[in-house]
């Protein structure tokens, strides 16, 4: 049966359902975090065991015993996206007649 005039609620009863509100939010809470959580580790891959490289060139040997350079390894088995840049050492190397020293020129693409 529905009452047709709305009572008051009692102290007790009022704590109890303020309760029962916020176990209500934790729990969706939970929930929408849980989801965040699953999407996270979908994303997430791992690499595991010894990868075989070259220690001349660096590639590295593929399941199906194919060679290929490190970056299409890493793209393959990522599922990353790969930046190339120059290290110290290497540019030393390559590019010795050139300062390098000069990081920023203050030139901008807008300019």
């Amino acid at each position: 049966m529905i009452d047709r005039k709305a009572r008051e609620l009692a102290a007790g009863q009022r704590r109890a359902l303020l309760a029962l509100g916020r176990q209500a939010s934790a729990r969706l809470e939970l929930r929408r975090v849980n989801r965040m959580l699953a999407v996270a580790l979908d994303n997430v891959r791992t690499l595991e065991g010894l990868v075989p490289m070259c220690a001349h060139c660096k590639a590295v040997r593929d399941d199906d015993n194919t060679w290929m350079r490190v970056d299409g390894y890493v793209i393959k088995h990522w599922a990353a996206r790969v930046s190339h840049g120059i290290c110290p050492d290497c540019a030393a190397k390559l590019y010795s007649d050139i300062d390098l020293s000069m990081r920023d020129t203050g030139l901008s693409s807008a300019n």
